[in-house]
């Protein structure tokens, strides 16, 4: 028997840690953005990263919806965009291993 002791089950916890993810990549988004106006829109590197983090932002959006819906791929998307995360010590490393975890423990 649950009490409300237990807290927000793994759903719950996907769901805001995806959503938390979107917020985190399109806050670097915006640096990004901001870098090419400063250069000009002249510096590939600085586009080619905007492109990277608003993708994964919008992926993450789509997918804390997915969990939300209990769609059946979203378990193995979490995981799959768990990964890039892994590698923003301390913050990123945090909020992968969350979602692994949960996307484990989560049954659509």
């Amino acid at each position: 028997m649950a009490s409300s002791w237990d807290g927000p089950g793994p759903k719950r916890k996907l769901e805001d840690m995806h959503r938390y993810s979107c917020y985190l990549y399109g806050l670097v988004t915006i640096f990004f953005a901001l870098g090419i106006f400063a250069t000009g829109g002249q510096s590939i590197p600085h586009i080619a990263l905007f492109i990277l983090t608003a993708t994964l932002s919008f992926a993450h959006f789509k997918l804390s919806a997915a969990v939300e819906q209990d769609k059946t791929w979203s378990r193995s998307a979490s995981m799959a965009l768990a990964f890039p995360l892994l590698l923003g010590f301390p913050i990123g490393t945090y909020m992968g291993v969350t979602i692994l975890i949960n996307a484990v423990r989560y049954e659509p």
